[in-house]
C-alpha cells in the first residue's frame, strides 16, 4: 500500500468514510457504494421531512425552492486553498516497503495499529524519530501521525499513490453494507456467506454468517439465479437480499471558521432521501420541493410541530 499526504496512509483507515476504519471481516472490497466522503455545500435555506423544525416560508409557495437553490451554489473559497496549500508538510523523503509493515500510532512494537503499508509500495516519510525496538535506521513518521520502522525499507524518488483508487465517478472504493437488522440491531435472519458464488448455487454449506453490527465491503454485485449476490475480496458470496447496502453522500460537515451560522440560524443536514420542502407546515401541505441527501440547511430556530 502507498501513502500520500493527501489521502493518508491508503486503507489506514482514517480517512472518513471511504477508506473504512479496519478491515472489514469481509475483506476490503472496491465497487460503487454508500457510505462515502466527500464535501458538503454551503448554507442552504430549507426544511427536514420530519416536521421537527420548520423553514421561515414567504408567502410564494416557490419562494422556499428559489431560496434553497440561491443558496446552494458553491462559494468560492480561496482562503481555504491558501490554508490547504500552506498546510502540506514536505516529506523529507520516499522509501519502498521490502516486505508488509505496520504503521503505528508509537515509534514503539507493541502500540495501536494504525494501519498496513503492502510490500513493494512506496509512501513519504517525514522526519526521523526516536523510538524503541528498531534496529537498523530506526522510527519514522508517515502520513496521519503514524510511525514506521525503516529497517525493510529501501530509499526511493517513487512517490507514493492517493488511495484508494476511486473508479470514474465513484465518492467511494467500496460497496459498503449490512445485514438487515431491527432497530434495535438484532439480526432479522442469519445471512450465510459461501465459498465463491458457484458454492452458494449448489447450495453448499456456507462458510460462516455475516455478523450483526458490523459492516461489510464488496467489490463486485452479480446477477445469478434467483437474484442477486455481493462478492467481496475474497470472492465469497452472500445474498444482496441480506444485505443493507449503505448510501453514498458528499457529507463531510462544515467549516465553522470560514462559514459560521450567523444570527439565530441553525445548520442541519438532511437525513432522508429525499427530504420533502412543503409549502407550509404539515404532513398534508403541499410538496414544492425535494432535497438530496445529505445536503446542508440553514433553519430557523425554532421548531413547529403540526400534523406530524
Amino acid at each position: 500500500m502507498s501513502l500520500s499526504r493527501s489521502l493518508g496512509i491508503g486503507c489506514i483507515s482514517v480517512t472518513l468514510a471511504a477508506c473504512m476504519v479496519g478491515e472489514p471481516e469481509g475483506g476490503l472490497a472496491g465497487g460503487s457504494s454508500s457510505g462515502g466522503i466527500g464535501s458538503g455545500s454551503t448554507g442552504v435555506t430549507g426544511a427536514s421531512s420530519t416536521g421537527a423544525v420548520a423553514v421561515t416560508l414567504d408567502e410564494q409557495v416557490v419562494t422556499p425552492i428559489e431560496r434553497l437553490q440561491r443558496a446552494s451554489a458553491p462559494i468560492s473559497t480561496p482562503m481555504a486553498d491558501d490554508v490547504a496549500m500552506a498546510d502540506v508538510e514536505p516529506p523529507i523523503g520516499h522509501r519502498v516497503a521490502g516486505r508488509t509493515m505496520v504503521v503505528l500510532a508509537e515509534p514503539r512494537w507493541g502500540a495501536a495499529l494504525r494501519g498496513r503499508i503492502d510490500m513493494g509500495h512506496a509512501f513519504a516519510i517525514y522526519e526521523t524519530v526516536e523510538g524503541k525496538g528498531c534496529t537498523g535506521e530506526g522510527w519514522a513518521r508517515v502520513d496521519q501521525q503514524g510511525f514506521v520502522c525503516l529497517r525493510d525499507t529501501t530509499p526511493s524518488r517513487r512517490q507514493g499513490k492517493d488511495l484508494p483508487v476511486l473508479n470514474p465517478g465513484k465518492l467511494v472504493p467500496f460497496m459498503y453494507g449490512k445485514p438487515l437488522a431491527d432497530r434495535a440491531g438484532k439480526l432479522l435472519a442469519p445471512v450465510p456467506r459461501y465459498r465463491n458464488v458457484e458454492a452458494l448455487l449448489r447450495g453448499d454449506a456456507p462458510v460462516d454468517h455475516l455478523e450483526a453490527h458490523h459492516q461489510y465491503a464488496f467489490i463486485e454485485s452479480r446477477r445469478v439465479e434467483g437474484g442477486v449476490v455481493l462478492l467481496d475480496r475474497s470472492r465469497r458470496a452472500v445474498r444482496a437480499e441480506a444485505v443493507q447496502l449503505e448510501r453514498s453522500s458528499e457529507f463531510h460537515g462544515r467549516d465553522l471558521a470560514l462559514h459560521p451560522v450567523v444570527g439565530d440560524e441553525v445548520a442541519a443536514w438532511s437525513a432522508e432521501a429525499p427530504t420533502l420542502v412543503r409549502a407550509a407546515p404539515g404532513a398534508a401541505a403541499a410538496v414544492v420541493g425535494r432535497l438530496d441527501y445529505h445536503r446542508e440547511l440553514v433553519l430557523a430556530p425554532a421548531p413547529v410541530r403540526q400534523d406530524g
